[in-house]
């Protein structure tokens, strides 16, 4: 039953209300002499969504509409890193075909106009880094921190790999998106970073690092079995050491804990006390001015 007549001066628009549970108009456009012109569909969805699973992998990921009004047209829309596998009345599936941030896209439509639409942002594929920040030019027995970037929440990351190649004595300590590397050696070497989600391993990127000559910390004796005295030695003949600097001295147990902290030290040496320490390798790490110098103390009993 017509419940509304809108009158124009060169046309009749009659609308009718039916299917009550989304509530559908039919809009019908006549001339003067009653002639139809032109049909379209207009809806106001209750409860229409867009679902489906925030990571699409190559096994394939469906996507659904719910509550879709009668005599509607549904159509999909994807990103280029996605292919459409098959569909059905209300569905899609898209598999990955690269990587990356991508999209899906719902659209209904009636009578040649398009009434609704919706698009949910996914992570295609395995993560994506796209490069390493950290310093490429970099002093020896001094930490270096990496990034694996861009750091985005939509890939999911859930595990990561940090290699240093080649390793020739350094220690790389993996953090997740970043890690910290303690060069001891000056040369050239490749820093390397890699992430995994649920749907696998990401390609690797890679960054050049050259290692030079600075200062360094020593320890006499080293293995120590109750004493010994570290000494920040310095390794260029252009760089004088600053006898009236403050400098902080951490020490890390095998288990990377903290052991111990000395604050404002001054001249070049102190005196390490490991009696009754547990036997292992232990990092050491000296923030002078501006640097952070590392070191590996050996505790022995």
């Amino acid at each position: 039953m017509f419940d509304n007549i809108y009158t124009e001066p060169s046309y009749n628009a009659v609308h009718t209300n039916f299917n009550g549970g989304n509530t559908q108009w039919i809009i019908l456009e006549l001339d003067e002499d009653s002639t139809l012109l032109q049909q379209s569909f207009i809806y106001k969805f209750n409860g229409c969504e867009l679902s489906g699973p925030s990571i699409v992998c190559n096994t394939g990921g469906t996507f659904s509409i719910s509550n879709i009004p009668y005599g509607v047209i549904l159509s999909w829309n994807k990103s280029s890193n996605l292919s459409e596998d098959s569909s059905g009345v209300n569905y899609v599936v898209m598999k990955a075909i690269g990587s990356g941030e991508g999209w899906v896209q719902a659209q209904l439509s009636g009578g040649g106009t398009n009434v609704f639409s919706e698009q949910k942002t996914v992570w295609v594929g395995g993560p994506k880094i796209d490069y390493i920040s950290g310093p490429a030019y970099a002093p020896n027995y001094q930490w270096a921190t990496y990034y694996a970037q861009p750091n985005n929440y939509l890939m999911a990351a859930t595990d990561y790999e940090w290699i240093l190649n080649p390793l020739n004595g350094n220690s790389v300590y993996d953090y997740g998106w970043t890690a910290d590397i303690a060069f001891y050696n000056s040369g050239y070497y490749q820093v390397v970073a890699r992430a995994q989600n649920t749907c696998g391993w990401g390609s690797y990127a890679v960054l050049g690092v050259e290692v030079y000559d600075s200062k360094s910390l020593s320890f006499l004796p080293n293995p120590t079995t109750g004493e010994t005295t570290l000494t920040i030695e310095t390794n260029s003949s252009e760089k004088i050491f600053d006898e009236t600097a403050q400098w902080d001295l951490e020490i890390y147990s095998p288990m990377q804990a903290l052991k111990t902290k000395k604050t404002r030290l001054k001249g070049k040496s102190t005196t390490i006390q490991t009696a009754g320490w547990t036997e292992g390798v232990y990092m050491v790490r000296v923030k002078y001015q501006n640097e952070v110098l590392t070191g590996k103390l050996v505790v022995k009993r």
